[in-house]
């Protein structure tokens, strides 16, 4: 661990100095992807195929970076993604990476499965940044609703709900280590007092065990009716990747769209997410806004995403990094990194703010949207 975070300068520095210093568990845990994990490498790889064409000689000064979603401000279109049992990568663990991201000015979004309490890490932020929830439905409706409520009344200011799992991805790592939260450690968000964990995993993964007997995952539209009547907030569905999907959600007054295939974590060699953005965003047709993950290391993603029509990233697996090497600072650096990379990338393609971000920047052989 590097004393002084700034000697980190990329993402990837950050990784390395993680995976020699969390657990084994954790480790395991926030790196892998199910089955044979070609969709989480292809995440990545997805954006090194893309290329970018750039103009000169536009006078290009100071630029600005700053965006607007549900009528808030950050200060570069990007999300802090929602992931679990921050506590395995560092003590603080959610309230740490949410102070990250409101020294930041970012958006942050808590996960379900968080090991602190959704009242503790709202407060941290002070209202300074937009906060969503991301929810897992419970087959005990009284214990959803309790969660729904519980974040409107924090402060949070949007529902982010998952939709993409209506079974469990195979996931072998965390079989083979029956992955299973490390004593006292507890589901902070669904058991404020702290009793509620996972089962420990025999010759299974016990996260697995967990949600197939507690989530509701054959879940239909009419789910986000009964959200709307419960909570007055915008909805968000994360984990969409059709575009059909994206139509019915117009169709159906949601909020907002997060095109994500969880991080590579589920259906193994679903297409990569900056793949599937476009449809997407064709769909939508500007009616509801949209967000993608998966695959983010740097700032030139972030730019190549946004051209190809999101309003926002998210990233999930670097914040965890960050956490690792050193809690809310490390995570902070981990912004400040795709923050002066994006600004940079801005420059260097000609654009002085994000609206001026276009698909014809975007040039790759096999694609429709080839710069022509």
């Amino acid at each position: 661990m590097k004393s002084n975070m700034k000697n980190y300068v990329s993402l990837w520095e950050m990784q390395d100095a993680a995976v020699g210093l969390l657990p084994g568990l954790a480790k395991d845990y926030y790196q892998s992807g199910s089955e044979d994990e070609y969709a989480l490498r292809e995440n990545e790889r997805m954006y090194r195929e893309l290329r970018l064409r750039y103009r000169v000689l536009q006078k290009m000064g100071d630029v600005d970076t700053s965006t607007t979603l549900f009528g808030r401000e950050i200060s570069f279109p990007l999300y802090v993604a929602p992931a679990a049992f921050q506590c395995m990568a560092h003590s603080e663990g959610e309230i740490a990476n949410a102070r990250a991201a409101a020294d930041r000015g970012v958006g942050f979004c808590l996960s379900t499965l968080a090991t602190q309490p959704m009242e503790e890490v709202a407060a941290e932020t002070q209202g300074r940044i937009p906060l969503w929830f991301q929810l897992y439905m419970y087959k005990d409706q009284g214990r959803t609703r309790e969660l729904l409520q519980r974040a409107k009344n924090s402060g949070y200011q949007a529902i982010a709900l998952t939709v993409d799992a209506p079974a469990w991805g195979k996931r072998e790592v965390d079989i083979h280590n029956g992955f299973h939260l490390p004593h006292g450690m507890w589901i902070r968000n669904v058991d404020p007092d702290g009793t509620e964990t996972l089962p420990e995993g025999d010759g299974s993964s016990g996260l697995s065990d967990y949600i197939g007997t507690r989530f509701h995952t054959v879940l239909g539209w009419d789910d986000i009716d009964w959200i709307r009547n419960e909570v007055d907030l915008p909805i968000i569905i994360k984990g969409v990747h059709h575009p059909e999907d994206v139509r019915l959600a117009v169709e159906h007054g949601v909020d907002g769209v997060w095109v994500s295939n969880h991080g590579g974590r589920q259906l193994d060699t679903s297409t990569a997410t900056v793949a599937a953005l476009p449809d997407c965003v064709e769909a939508a047709d500007g009616k509801l806004p949209i967000v993608v993950d998966g695959g983010i290391r740097r700032g030139t993603d972030i730019l190549k995403a946004l051209a190809l029509g999101a309003n926002a990233v998210a990233v999930g697996r670097p914040a965890l990094w960050g956490l690792a090497v050193g809690g809310a600072q490390g995570v902070s650096r981990m912004l400040e990194i795709l923050g002066d990379e994006f600004r940079t990338a801005m420059k260097l393609i000609g654009a002085k703010k994000v609206s001026d971000l276009k698909p014809e920047m975007v040039v790759h052989s096999g694609w429709p949207f080839a710069g022509r």
